[in-house]
């Protein structure tokens, strides 16, 4: 998404994450990541190691992750954490890894188009001649898709907010509905349309917002819960 409604974007558009739902951890320089176990909320909050692909399948797999940005997030930063530690003699050596490890990620959720995107890009970082080069293209390639769908999600909500800020009435503050999404839990930003209604709820342009999915495993209003609790904001399940 290149497109900005009524850019740039000011820096400090949604720059505060006091109340941001910290959906993983990550550390590149210790090379550590935890997950949020999203089947406790919202009664518990407990972080889950991810220290190689096996995990990442876990917990993809438990739905314990959630949402296709943050699956896709998730499948790439454990394979980074995992190759980090390892080192190959040979170029094919790494190639034939990286694709045994894509493969076996794709198969925790065979539908996840993010995650097989993700995964894609991955693959052709490590085509690259060079033994030293093609790891660290891999690593760098990961990294890149960190930040990239942090600054995608951030003008999402951007041009939603922008759009929809268009069609408000001054006197009025706006209801709004939403279906299956669970913001910064879904992603590794704010989160898709609740990123944009939460965006409108910290300029105060909110009223009510109501949630019309509960699926799976009544996840969906458990997690909207806990965020509408962090956030302030009235929510109707």
């Amino acid at each position: 998404m290149e497109r900005v409604v009524n850019g740039p974007i000011p820096a400090d558009f949604m720059s505060n994450f006091d109340n941001r739902i910290k959906s993983f951890r990550f550390d590149v320089g210790k090379n550590e990541l935890l997950v949020l176990d999203q089947l406790l909320l919202p009664h518990k909050i407990e972080y889950i190691p991810i220290k190689n692909t096996k995990d990442a399948f876990t917990v993809i797999r438990k739905m314990q992750v959630r949402g296709a940005p943050l699956i896709a997030i998730i499948g790439a930063l454990s394979l980074l954490v995992e190759l980090t530690e390892l080192n190959f003699t040979r170029n094919d050596d790494l190639i034939l890894f990286i694709e045994e490890k894509v493969k076996y990620l794709l198969s925790s959720r065979p539908t996840a188009i993010n995650l097989q995107n993700a995964l894609d890009t991955v693959l052709v970082a490590s085509h690259v001649d060079g033994d030293a080069s093609s790891k660290k293209n891999v690593l760098d390639s990961i990294l890149k898709l960190l930040h990239d769908e942090s600054e995608e999600n951030r003008r999402l909500i951007w041009n939603g907010y922008q759009e929809i800020l268009n069609i408000k009435n001054p006197s009025s503050k706006f209801v709004l509905m939403t279906i299956c999404n669970t913001g910064s839990l879904a992603t590794s930003s704010w989160g898709t349309a609740l990123g944009v209604i939460f965006s409108l709820h910290q300029a105060n342009h909110v009223e009510m917002v109501f949630v019309l999915e509960t699926r799976p495993y009544n996840q969906v209003r458990c997690i909207l819960t806990y965020f509408s609790l962090l956030c302030s904001m009235s929510v109707f399940l």
